[in-house]
């Protein structure tokens, strides 16, 4: 991503907690906090937030990831007061019940989800799933206030764009389309 969009911030900043192998055992030992934790991430996001004009925060994995040391996905947009967007692989079932455990987390601590992004989106599908996946989101069970971002291959266009600094990017070539994120 830093080099991707020649970012100028410090990997410290972009991932101002890592976990290495023994992490979660010495959380639980107590050895680390989660004030340490927080501390780090409200540090690191002021350094990005002093360098940019706009700051895209990034989870990793889905929103639970980081439980175990209580500071998953969730918790860290809650500490920095961001609403999200959800990401899932493109389809309708599984990728409505993929979304559905990600909200209920969200929900769980309080964080409002503004959108979804379905990625991979097979080309000959997307029709179908834009459709129905509007129909889903307009439902009682989320607010009716959710909206799909995009699905890929329509988002790999809008990545394109961005990169080559043109609201025309070249033409996409086929076997990119199972790597746009």
């Amino acid at each position: 991503m830093k080099e991707f969009f020649d970012l100028k911030c410090r990997y410290e900043d972009m991932s101002p907690v890592l976990i290495p192998a023994g992490y979660t055992r010495d959380y639980i030992d107590g050895k680390i906090t989660a004030g340490d934790q927080l501390k780090d991430v409200h540090t690191a996001f002021q350094n990005v937030m002093d360098e940019s004009d706009v700051v895209v925060l990034e989870g990793t994995g889905h929103t639970a990831v980081g439980s175990v040391v209580d500071l998953n996905n969730a918790q860290v947009a809650k500490a920095l007061n961001a609403d999200m967007i959800l990401v899932a692989n493109g389809g309708l079932g599984s990728a409505y019940d993929e979304l559905e455990l990600n909200r209920g987390i969200c929900e769980k601590y309080g964080i409002k989800v503004r959108g979804v992004v379905l990625n991979k989106v097979v080309p000959g599908k997307l029709q179908m799933v834009k459709e129905y996946f509007g129909k889903l989101l307009k439902s009682a069970s989320w607010g009716g206030g959710c909206r799909r971002i995009h699905g890929a291959p329509e988002i790999q266009q809008a990545i394109a764009g961005a990169r080559w600094g043109s609201s025309t990017p070249p033409p996409l070539q086929e076997e990119l389309h199972p790597a746009v994120a």
